[in-house]
């Protein structure tokens, strides 16, 4: 779905340079090469739209934006902002505990900033 979505995506009847991929089984990236295309408002509300169909397709929620995904115990698992001050309080999870920091916006920030530590990332608020 994400191939065919990415080959036909376009912003003002251009067609952008652009990559999808699941990452961890939790999240769906989307990459645009904008020195090719610039995404404007058109594709991104289709790139949404598509993302809703993924969602409706497959009975998932992936516009859940109080969903953290953490590794615990070398696996990856999820939970809710508001349970993280007692996950922390059992000490499940503390300020090096890595998680996916879905808010990347830049494919740089993504090599550097996605996976890092509570301590990092704005998630260390909840705790």
């Amino acid at each position: 779905m994400l191939s065919v979505f990415t080959k036909q995506w376009t912003a003002h009847n251009a067609q952008l340079n652009a990559e999808g991929t699941v990452i961890e089984d939790r999240l769906i990236m989307l990459i645009v090469d904008e020195s090719h295309t610039a995404a404007s408002g058109c594709s991104i509300d289709t790139s949404v739209h598509f993302i809703k169909s993924v969602e409706k397709k497959f009975e998932i929620d992936l516009f859940d934006r109080t969903l953290v995904n953490f590794y615990h115990d070398g696996s990856l698992t999820s939970t809710h902002l508001h349970e993280l001050p007692e996950l922390y309080a059992q000490k499940l999870v503390n300020e090096d505990t890595l998680v996916l920091d879905p808010l990347v916006n830049s494919k740089s920030s993504f090599d550097v900033n996605f996976k890092t530590t509570i301590g990092n990332s704005w998630i260390k608020n909840f705790l």
